[in-house]
């Protein structure tokens, strides 16, 4: 009897085993036959975009030439002093007051109808106590600043930030605006939440990313410092907001550094078209499609795991041995 429930549970085990191989041949089938499908319509896509170039040069942009000789940042001060210049009234784009307007509209800054801009001047790299420097401080009066603290590559220093708030708190009202690459919150060395809770009405921090991916709940206790609004969503407000076409132009291009740069948009918009056309062509596409985009954040996970562990053995000269295997590793950080 006992010999007879053994030989059954190896047939079913067997059974079973058959089934998952031929799911699991079936959906490998589904995704080779999904990127078969759709490699060949985004080579296309890109021989378009190639002629398209001659006459739009679309993929062109004026911030590429401002990146340091490896070729992979735009110098942190060179954007501090392109978002200072067009917040100054008297800057060069001749536009008074309007992009500054924007910035505040955007942000929902009550106190904004309270005062004039027109006597508004902006400075970078201000200094302050401890040797201190604000990336971008604007002088609205004597009563009024706002200061923006530049974060798209460098990490925070010790009471970074909680430094700057104590000196803003010298105003009336004030704001300072933590901008990352992301919408992460500053490091708890730089200022903790509870040092941000201590902030009253007057004197605020808003939480601004560079681009609109960065915007969303993190659900870490900073969602009420963030804001949905990012510098890319400046820059547009910024452009549609102005009739110089020369202006729109540079806008324009400052914008698209923001998504290409920080929000990981290298896709043009014809392979956008093209990998949208083809996903929405048919039920077998779509669902095939949704399958691989809910397995990308593990894929993502897999792949930056990879990456560390292989730039760690490489420093420590192949010495990383065991400690690449323990679970405590935060990967996703």
């Amino acid at each position: 009897m006992v010999i007879q429930q053994v030989v059954e549970l190896a047939r079913f085990f067997s059974a079973l085993n058959e089934r998952l191989d031929a799911t699991r041949n079936a959906e490998l089938r589904e995704y080779q036959w999904f990127f078969d499908s759709l490699t060949p319509r985004l080579e296309t896509a890109r021989v378009l975009e190639r002629e398209l170039d001659v006459k739009l040069a679309r993929r062109f942009n004026v911030f590429d030439y401002l990146r340091s000789k490896s070729g992979n940042q735009v110098n942190e001060v060179t954007l501090s002093r392109v978002i200072a210049d067009l917040l100054d009234p008297s800057g060069s784009h001749g536009q008074g007051t309007l992009f500054l307007e924007c910035l505040l509209r955007g942000l929902c800054m009550d106190w904004a109808s309270e005062i004039s801009l027109r006597g508004a001047w902006t400075e970078v790299e201000r200094k302050i106590d401890d040797d201190r420097r604000l990336d971008v401080f604007v002088h609205i009066d004597r009563d009024h600043c706002i200061a923006i603290e530049n974060k798209p590559y460098a990490p925070d220093q010790p009471y970074q930030v909680k430094d700057y708030l104590d000196e803003l708190r010298k105003y009336k009202k004030s704001l300072l605006i933590y901008l990352p690459a992301s919408g992460r919150p500053p490091a708890e060395e730089s200022a903790t939440l509870d040092d941000l809770n201590t902030l009253d009405k007057n004197h605020l921090l808003k939480i601004m990313p560079y681009d609109r991916t960065g915007v969303g709940r993190w659900e870490d206790g900073f969602d009420r410092y963030r804001v949905a609004y990012s510098l890319a969503h400046w820059l547009a407000d910024c452009r549609k907001s102005c009739d110089v076409d020369r202006l729109r132009w540079f806008l324009r291009e400052a914008e698209t550094f923001c998504e290409r740069q920080f929000g990981g948009n290298n896709v043009t918009d014809t392979e956008t078209s093209t990998i949208k056309e083809f996903v929405l062509s048919d039920e077998r596409s779509w669902k095939t499609a949704l399958v691989l985009a809910k397995s990308l954040r593990e894929i993502m996970k897999d792949v930056r795991k990879k990456v560390c562990r292989d730039a760690l053995d490489l420093i420590w000269c192949g010495e990383w041995g065991d400690l690449a295997n323990d679970e405590e590793w935060d990967w996703d950080r």
